[in-house]
């Protein structure tokens, strides 16, 4: 690496080409950070990762420009996108290892925003899906901008009668509750079960089963506490 030059000039990051001397491939990313910092890449995904880990001796460095300009991650970005825009076909070339044509991996969430605002998220690929999609990001409603307030405007549609669980006769009729062979509680339906904090998905799982044992525990300050490998049942009254 040119780890002098940090000594006779000031940078804030720098984009980067890495070759694979065996596999004769390129990786081009930045570091928004110093050359001193040990870091690799984070781009090419588990792949790469495991080149470094296994033969990092055949990758050699070079840096093709340092950020000297602003202390801005999104300007390293921009000089990034850059060197990626001079091959525009880089995320389907097999001299390269780059999985897409974007700076930073395209998984910075701004970035992830504005594909789908714009329409070009990979998961916008149906023109109805595309539009819904739009629409549900544009009134703040879409569950990838609104992931921590899913289970609250779940639990406001069950309190209003509109969530479309409330359809099943199973879920308005009462039953009885166990987990480890212990009765917890009687609930006059599933509706009663999630208010008291336990997950509408493991009360579904109890009911497909007959005797569920848990496969993952759940430590939300917001559910029932229970641990991997209780065993839960419930029978119908």
């Amino acid at each position: 690496m040119n780890k002098r030059v940090s000594i006779v000039m000031k940078y804030y990051g720098y984009v980067y080409i890495w070759f694979d001397t065996k596999r004769k491939r390129y990786l081009i990313g930045s570091h928004h950070g110093k050359l001193e910092d040990g870091y690799k890449t984070s781009t090419g995904g588990i792949h790469v990762r495991n080149i470094f880990k296994y033969r990092p001796y055949t990758m050699k460095f070079k840096v093709l420009e340092f950020n000297t300009i602003s202390n801005d991650r999104n300007y390293t970005l921009k000089l990034e996108q850059k060197w990626l825009d001079l091959r525009p076909n880089i995320s389907t070339n097999n001299r390269y290892y780059n999985k897409t044509n974007l700076a930073g991996g395209g998984f910075d969430r701004e970035i992830q925003l504005r594909r789908v605002r714009d329409g070009t998220h990979h998961f916008l690929g149906g023109i109805i899906q595309r539009k819904s999609s739009q629409e549900r990001v544009s009134n703040g409603t879409h569950p990838f901008l609104n992931r921590k307030n899913a289970r609250k405007k779940a639990l406001k549609r069950i309190r209003n009668g509109t969530h479309h669980f409330l359809r099943s006769n199973f879920n308005k009729r009462p039953f009885k509750f166990y987990k480890n062979n212990i009765l917890l509680q009687i609930f006059t339906s599933k509706v009663e079960a999630v208010n008291n904090g336990w997950p509408p998905g493991l009360i579904d799982k109890i009911k497909k089963h007959n005797i569920y044992v848990a496969k993952r525990g759940s430590y939300s300050s917001t559910l029932q506490k229970y641990n991997k490998g209780d065993i839960f049942k419930l029978t119908s009254l």
